[in-house]
C-alpha cells in the first residue's frame, strides 16, 4: 500500500482550547509614565523642528505681505497660523492619546487649550 504524500492529507483543526486567550485593546488614554519618557524624548526633535517652521512661515507670510503689498493678508496669515500655530511642546497627554492629533478623530485644528 501507497502512502499518502503530506499534500494529499486534509489539515487537522486545532481545537480552540489550545489557542492563547484573547487579550482585551487597551481603551484606557491616561498618560503613563512610559508616555512621559516618550514625551520628554520626542520634543528633543519636535520643538526645533517646530521652531523652524515658524520662522520658515513667518518669512514667507512677510514676503507674501510684501508682493502683495498687503492684499494677501488671509494668505498669509494662514501660513504663518500653519507654522506658528498648535502646541509647541509635546505633553504625556499628546502621547498617550488623551489630546487628539493631526489625523484623529475629534481633532480640530480650530481649537487650543491655554
Amino acid at each position: 500500500m501507497i502512502e499518502p504524500s503530506l499534500i494529499d492529507r486534509q489539515p487537522v483543526p486545532m481545537p480552540y482550547s489550545n489557542l492563547p486567550p484573547a487579550v482585551d485593546p487597551v481603551t484606557s488614554t491616561e498618560p503613563t509614565t512610559g508616555d512621559a519618557v516618550g514625551a520628554g524624548f520626542l520634543n528633543v526633535i519636535y520643538v526645533p523642528g517646530k521652531a523652524i517652521i515658524c520662522t520658515a512661515g513667518t518669512l514667507t507670510s512677510v514676503l507674501v505681505m510684501l508682493l502683495t503689498f498687503g492684499s494677501g493678508y488671509r494668505a498669509a496669515t494662514g501660513v504663518f497660523n500653519e507654522g506658528c500655530g498648535g502646541d509647541w511642546v509635546l505633553t504625556p497627554e499628546h502621547v498617550s492619546g488623551q489630546i487628539p492629533g493631526p489625523g484623529d478623530a475629534g481633532y480640530y485644528p480650530g481649537t487650543r487649550r491655554y
